[in-house]
C-alpha cells in the first residue's frame, strides 16, 4: 500500500513537472509567433507610408497580419450591425455574429475606429494563450494540492504503521 502511493506520488510530480515544462514551451513559441506577427504588421504600415507602394495592398497585407493573430474579432458600425469578423467560425452575415458581440465585450472592452467617414466599433476576445493562460495554471495548482494530499496520507499512513508496531512490541513484553 505504502509502496504504491509513494509511486502515484513520484508519477503524478513527473506529471506535473512535464505539464509545466510543455506548457512553457507553447507559451514561448505563442509569445514568439505573436512578436513576429507584430513586427510584420509594423513592416506593413511603414511600406503603407512610402508612395512607391500601393496603400490598398500594403492596407490588405495589414488585414491579413491581423487575421492571422487568432484574436476572435467582430467589427460593427454605428448600429451595431457586423461588418466583419475574423477568427470565428461564422461569416459577418450569420445571426450568431450578433450574439457573440455580448461573449466578446465580456472579455475586453470595445474599441472605437473611425475611418472610412463611419464611426466602427470593434469587438475582439482572448486568444487560445489567454485561455490556456487562464485554465492551465488553475489545473496544475489543483495537481499540485492532489499531490500534497496524496503525500499527506502516505506520511499519515506510515505513522500509524510505525505506532502499532509500537505498541505490538509493548504487548510482547
Amino acid at each position: 500500500m505504502r509502496r504504491s502511493v509513494f509511486l502515484a506520488v513520484v508519477a503524478g510530480v513527473a506529471l506535473l513537472l512535464g505539464s509545466y515544462v510543455l506548457f512553457t514551451q507553447r507559451v514561448i513559441a505563442e509569445l514568439r509567433g505573436e512578436a513576429q506577427r507584430t513586427s510584420e504588421m509594423f513592416a506593413e504600415v511603414l511600406a503603407a507610408q512610402d508612395p512607391n507602394v500601393d496603400p490598398a495592398s500594403a492596407l490588405l497585407e495589414l488585414a491579413n497580419h491581423i487575421r492571422e493573430s487568432g484574436v476572435p474579432m467582430i467589427v460593427t458600425d454605428a448600429a451595431g450591425n457586423p461588418t466583419a469578423v475574423a477568427n470565428l467560425p461564422f461569416d459577418e452575415d450569420d445571426p450568431r455574429a450578433r450574439e457573440w458581440i455580448p461573449r466578446l465585450d465580456a472579455q475586453n472592452p470595445p474599441i472605437m475606429a473611425r475611418g472610412l467617414g463611419t464611426n466602427q466599433v470593434i469587438h475582439f476576445g482572448h486568444t487560445t494563450l489567454v485561455r490556456g493562460l487562464q485554465v492551465i495554471p488553475v489545473a496544475q495548482v489543483v495537481m499540485l494540492a492532489a499531490l500534497l494530499l496524496a503525500g499527506a496520507y502516505a506520511v499519515q499512513t506510515r505513522a500509524r504503521a510505525d505506532r502499532e508496531r509500537v505498541w505490538a512490541g509493548m504487548a510482547r513484553e
